[in-house]
């Protein structure tokens, strides 16, 4: 019979802020305050997609902090034709080559059963990406995006500024700014916004499990990354306030990573870690103190705190876990 460990497995993600050129908003009524026809759609934007497989709406509806927002609404879909989305855009947004530019939003969504959010610049005239490429899994509540690329071709005119699904769904917007700023200074586009000294968001789970996700510890494969938290809430067992987090690890409950096309892969991942979703913002130079209250079912059990810095850098320290709590 396979041995059952609990153990806590920590990693945290961080960047280091740093500071951009404020440039003009290159997009026009950014925070859709403005709807002179009155048709109920925002001026400047539109909704794009194939009509004979998506059945979607764009429209106004209550910002963020009051006033107006996008709302785009897919009721019908059927994937057919590479148009086959729900897509709020703006054309003629301007980039020059090898320029650097900010992207940024508030978002929130409800039931897109695609889960990810795409966003992208393309050029209209031969449909190539225009430099950005990205994608965002958004909330029920209001979440703050960013993105930074550089731009691979110069054009003026003929660009289409998109965000879009591929599934039904619900997904509000506001407040976009897209502008050059200074410097290639790329940042990551989740990043977990938290007052006081804590930097790490609902860190007792008093809130449940939001806020965490899962991740491997060791490479295995670029398709088969961890998608989900692994562990349970324990109402039982807490250090601090009235909940803990309670990682059961065993042979048979090792979660699995896969990967079945070109190159077949098939390994239990051995070591997942536990982690705060999207990163913290920390002060170059500073130091920081990364602790945990730990608890495991048998002595000597082994955990990993880790630190993973946005584009590669990284901390470990192995400790060892007993039956007592300790930090």
């Amino acid at each position: 019979m396979a041995r059952t460990r609990l153990v806590w497995f920590l990693v945290l993600c961080l960047f280091a802020s740093g500071a951009f050129g404020a440039g003009k908003n290159l997009v026009r009524n950014p925070g859709f305050e403005l709807d002179a026809d009155r048709d109920g759609v925002p001026d400047g934007w539109q909704a794009a997609g194939d009509a004979a497989s998506v059945s979607q709406t764009l429209s106004l509806d209550v910002g963020r902090q009051g006033g107006r927002c996008a709302r785009l609404t897919c009721t019908r879909f059927s994937r057919r034709t590479p148009a086959s989305h729900a897509m709020v855009c703006q054309m003629d947004v301007p980039v020059g080559r090898g320029a650097t530019y900010r992207v940024a939003f508030w978002a929130k969504a409800r039931e897109i059963e695609a889960e990810v959010v795409l966003v992208a610049l393309s050029d209209t005239r031969d449909w190539t990406n225009c430099g950005l490429n990205a994608s965002f899994c958004p909330t029920a509540e209001w979440r703050p995006y960013e993105f930074i690329f550089t731009a691979t071709r110069t054009v003026g005119s003929g660009t289409r500024f998109q965000i879009w699904f591929g599934s039904t769904g619900t997904l509000w917007l506001d407040d976009v700014v897209f502008e050059q700023v200074d410097g290639d200074y790329p940042r990551p586009g989740h990043i977990a916004a938290r007052g006081g000294k804590n930097l790490v968001p609902n860190a007792s789970f008093e809130c449940g499990a939001a806020g965490w996700g899962s991740a491997e510890a060791e490479y295995i494969h670029w398709a088969t990354r961890m998608n989900s938290l692994f562990g349970s809430l324990d109402r039982r067992v807490a250090f601090d306030g009235e909940c803990s987090l309670r990682v059961e690890l065993s042979a048979k409950t090792a979660p699995v990573a896969f990967f079945d096309y070109f190159d077949l892969v098939r390994r239990p991942i051995l070591a997942p870690l536990v982690g705060n979703r999207g990163y913290l913002k920390v002060e170059p130079g500073r130091p920081h103190v990364l602790s945990v209250w730990l608890k495991a079912a048998a002595e000597d059990t082994p955990a990993l705190l880790a630190v993973r810095e946005f584009q590669g850098g990284k901390f470990e320290k192995k400790v060892s876990v007993g039956a007592g709590s300790v930090r």
